[in-house]
């Protein structure tokens, strides 16, 4: 079984952060090789991090988000490979997630159920699709004209619902039309299924969204649970996601992700506004006034 896993990466500010570092060792455990496709430019310092992980990267701004740089790694690997996909299961996924726990689990799982391409979570809302996030696709799918063609018509949307409406969303109908037969590893349900980290966690999903830490709205599950669990089961990886946003426990994560809350609930009122510095500082001022002010050190 040979696998290909295009990963779609992104940093505002141009870093490889150490839980991307260690979600590829993790990929390559179970993966042949990697093509590492970012929407930013990484300098070689960071690019350094990853080598012997990758067989090869593509690192620049074009804008289309993750399903952009999913089109980037297949047009490469179509080129390397005179036009076919050459790998058993092509895998597509981001560095949107923590990965706490090796994923041979969760193909060792998938491997017994009869279908060509398979997401980790599936929702119905707005209707039935896989989550792009992660996607295995088997070689009849990848080699298939309407797949290809799928993501050669991938082009720039203004907003990552756009994305989502255009090409996540419709991704699962388009393949089943085409008469492949597509699966999820957990059942589909009435809600986005990665705002319940925890769950997923104890079904067998190692993938926790770094949203659920710093977007309010994100997380239906405790803040301080889902720490707990993740330092249960990978200490190292709950210090990345520390080191990830910069604090020193999980106290100061919810207190961020509170006062995010409450700042865009009360924002067209301006009664609480969070000033952010360039050094990595935090000030809290109600009605104008600063109340709490937070130093990184």
């Amino acid at each position: 079984m040979k696998r290909t896993c295009i990963f779609a990466s992104y940093d505002k500010e141009g870093v490889i952060n150490k839980y991307v570092v260690s979600f590829l060792k993790y990929i390559r455990e179970i993966s042949d090789e990697i093509i590492f496709v970012s929407d930013c430019n990484f300098p070689d310092s960071e690019l350094k991090k990853i080598e012997g992980l990758i067989s090869y990267h593509c690192c620049e701004h074009h804008g289309e988000y993750d399903f952009g740089s999913y089109k980037k790694g297949l047009l490469y690997l179509l080129e390397k490979d005179n036009g076919q996909i050459a790998s058993d299961e092509l895998i597509l996924c981001n560095d949107s997630c923590f990965c706490i726990s090796n994923l041979s689990d969760l193909f060792n799982a998938m491997s017994k159920k009869k279908c060509d391409f398979w997401g980790a979570t599936s929702s119905l809302c707005p209707s039935l699709h896989l989550q792009s996030f992660f996607l295995v696709i088997k070689n009849n799918v990848a080699n298939s004209d309407v797949f290809l063609s799928y993501f050669k018509n991938v082009r720039k949307q203004s907003s990552v619902l756009e994305v989502i409406n255009c090409y996540e969303v419709p991704f699962l109908s388009e393949m089943e039309k085409a008469g492949f037969v597509g699966a999820s590893f957990l059942p589909p349900v009435n809600d986005n299924p990665t705002f319940f980290p925890i769950h997923l966690i104890q079904q067998g999903i190692p993938l926790v969204k770094k949203k659920v830490f710093s977007e309010p709205d994100y997380s239906k599950q405790s803040l301080f649970k889902l720490g707990k669990e993740i330092k249960h089961i990978n200490q190292q990886m709950y210090l990345e996601l520390l080191d990830y946003y910069k604090e020193t426990n999980m106290l100061y994560i919810w207190f961020n992700r509170f006062f995010k809350m409450i700042s865009d609930k009360f924002k067209k009122f301006k009664i609480i506004k969070i000033d952010y510095f360039s050094s990595g500082s935090v000030r809290y001022r109600f009605l104008g006034i600063p109340f709490f002010f937070k130093i990184k050190k």
